[in-house]
Formats: structure tokens, sequence, C-alpha cells
């Protein structure tokens, strides 16, 4: 059986997995944006701290994450990608709201 490029670029996850897990990603990008908003009093603290949430769950979403849970579950790799890309968008708000309440 012939694998697509898709596939392949995404450890063997069906293309519906990764397309609902970069969805949530955003969802809770957006949700991130209005909490930081709403909760720091400068808003330029609350720019800040989506930059850092950006720049960190991107370079965590994905295969290094995949790689952890894949490592701790024992998951196929095909299950770990989207829970890759969900849970290093997670921990990239989290440092991102961690900065911006530390700012101000």
């Amino acid at each position: 059986m012939r694998t697509s490029d898709f596939e392949e670029q995404h450890y063997g996850a069906s293309p519906l997995a990764v397309h609902m897990a970069i969805a949530m990603s955003w969802i809770n990008y957006g949700i991130g944006a209005l909490v930081m908003i709403t909760s720091v009093s400068n808003s330029y603290h609350a720019a800040a701290g989506m930059i850092v949430a950006a720049c960190v769950g991107f370079a965590l979403s994905g295969r290094p994450v995949a790689a952890i849970v894949r490592r701790l579950t024992g998951l196929a790799q095909g299950a770990c990608y989207p829970l890759g890309i969900v849970l290093g968008n997670a921990v990239g708000l989290l440092a991102g709201a961690s900065f911006a309440s530390y700012l101000g």
C-alpha cells in the first residue's frame, strides 16, 4: 500500500485528525489572547506574552512533543502526532501567559 505525501509528513496520522488538532490549537490561541488581553493591565505585555506563546508553541508542536508522548504512552506514531500539536501549543500558551503575568 502506497502512503500519501501527507501521511509521510505527518507520521501516518489521518488528515482529519491533523486538521482538527490544528483547528483546536488556533481556537486555544484565540482564547489565550482574549484572556491575556483582559487579565494583564498593559496591552503591550499581553502582546509580548502572545509572541512568546506563538514562538514556544510552534517550536514544540508536532514532532518534539509527539516523540515524548509516544515514549511515555507507547501509542502508535500516527496517534501521537495530533496530540503533539495540541499539547505543544498548550505548553506555548502556558509559557506566554506566564511571561505576560511576569511582566505586569
